[in-house]
């Protein structure tokens, strides 16, 4: 038998709480439950199963897979086998988790509700495993159904979500989070300012082809210590700056452009820094560290630590790599505003970058996301990156090993879920 791929998983192991501390939702119906899950998961999305996982009577952490299409004569079974898998291998299954799916069909479409069958082999599964669902509903285009406890349900009005939703916003002052498909898309750039980067960039070059005419590969293998420094705090000031906007921005999405925006010097050496291995690495260590902890590994190290870092551990006789590097920082959970303001810079970098100077901070992007636990999210940006033109091969060779790396979940949240659940155990 051939194993099935693991599915793309989107979860939500750290949401940001709003500004103001957080707000305990108390859901005294379905419809309740159904209002707060965007709130939950910071997101809406349609045709997904979303499984929230409860410790105790509290909603936490919220797994989201693509719905399978309904011709497939499986009928789903390769995803629910991986369910079942994920919540037996971290123990959530015994905390009687709550399932959700979301679809673009409609009640009116058919005699049944949308989904019943693929939602009753779930429970089936459940009950043979002797695990309960708290909830088990189905949202459609047209309607909405608890299934837990009805052979053949009704659809309701998606009204009573949205007045739920709106007494939740109401207690919150939070809108309703956008979806999914949103998440992670580009933000249009500023000519100008776009153009203004283009001209550094082009300054850059330059200074790089005079170092090959007067020293050979002077520009190619530089010291570690002459240009960690510079690219760390490069990376900080943009992150810095981009987590400002932030947290004055009436929305997390929201983009400005025009001064208070970094100065497209800077952004240049940002983008310029993506292409290549060794200073990559140093922006994504600067992401989830800071500037000061990145610069000091130069003097905690006996050889030159980062210059000439390769992207695969055989292309590297001293045993470092990119590859090596980013799979023991996927081990450890990363705060989530160091990802958020990451994120931002980044953006803000791949608006204004020329087409030819892209790839790298996609693949970066796609990165910070995985780490956020949005695994579509990455792998939607990769696929971006990978479409480019190869004119940078080692930005391509960066973009294809993230490709490799985000085809599982980072392994710091499946840690997570796991000592969550057995220490409730």
């Amino acid at each position: 038998m051939t194993a099935q791929p693991t599915p793309i998983t989107d979860h939500n192991p750290h949401p940001s709480p709003p500004r103001d501390g957080p707000t305990v939702l108390k859901c005294k119906s379905t419809a309740d439950f159904l209002a707060a899950l965007p709130f939950v998961t910071g997101y809406t999305a349609e045709n997904s199963i979303f499984i929230v996982l409860f410790r105790g009577s509290r909603a936490g952490n919220v797994l989201r897979f693509d719905l399978p299409p309904e011709e497939r004569h499986d009928d789903g079974a390769p995803l629910i086998d991986a369910i079942e898998g994920i919540l037996d291998d971290t123990g959530a299954g015994q905390a009687s988790p709550a399932i959700v799916l979301t679809t673009s069909e409609r009640f009116s479409d058919r005699r049944r509700a949308p989904r019943l069958r693929f939602a009753r082999r779930i429970q089936r599964r459940f009950r043979a495993r002797g695990w309960t669902l708290r909830e088990l509903a189905v949202i459609a285009a047209d309607g909405w159904s608890g299934l837990l406890d009805q052979t053949d349900p009704a659809p309701r009005a998606l009204s009573e979500i949205v007045q739920a939703q709106r007494a939740v916003e109401a207690r919150t002052t939070r809108a309703v989070p956008a979806s999914l498909s949103v998440l992670g898309e580009i933000p249009a750039a500023d000519p100008a300012r776009a153009a203004a980067v283009a001209a550094k960039l082009w300054e850059l070059a330059g200074h790089a082809n005079s170092g090959h005419a007067n020293g050979g590969r002077a520009s190619e293998r530089t010291a570690t210590h002459e240009w960690l420094p510079g690219v760390a705090r490069v990376a900080e000031t943009c992150f810095e700056r981009a987590g400002d906007l932030r947290s004055n921005a009436a929305s997390p999405g929201v983009h400005r452009a025009g001064a208070d925006r970094v100065d497209p010097r800077v952004l240049a050496r940002l983008i310029d820094a993506t292409t290549r291995p060794d200073r990559w690495l140093a922006l994504a260590l600067t992401a989830v560290t800071r500037a000061r902890f990145v610069i000091s590994l130069i003097d905690d190290f006996d050889e030159d630590p980062l210059t000439g870092v390769a992207v695969h551990e055989s292309e590297n006789s001293t045993g470092w790599s990119l590859r090596n590097v980013l799979l023991l920082l996927s081990q450890e959970p990363v705060e989530p505003h160091k990802l958020a303001r990451a994120i931002t810079a980044l953006e803000d970098a791949a608006a204004h970058a020329p087409e030819t100077r892209r790839v790298g901070v996609l693949a970066m992007l796609a990165w910070l996301w995985w780490l956020r636990g949005l695994q579509s999210v990455a792998h939607r940006l990769i696929t971006q990156a990978l479409d480019h033109e190869p004119g940078d091969s080692e930005a391509h060779a960066i973009a294809h090993l993230i490709s490799e790396l985000i085809e599982e979940p980072p392994a710091a949240h499946v840690l997570q879920l796991q000592e969550q659940f057995s220490a409730a155990a």
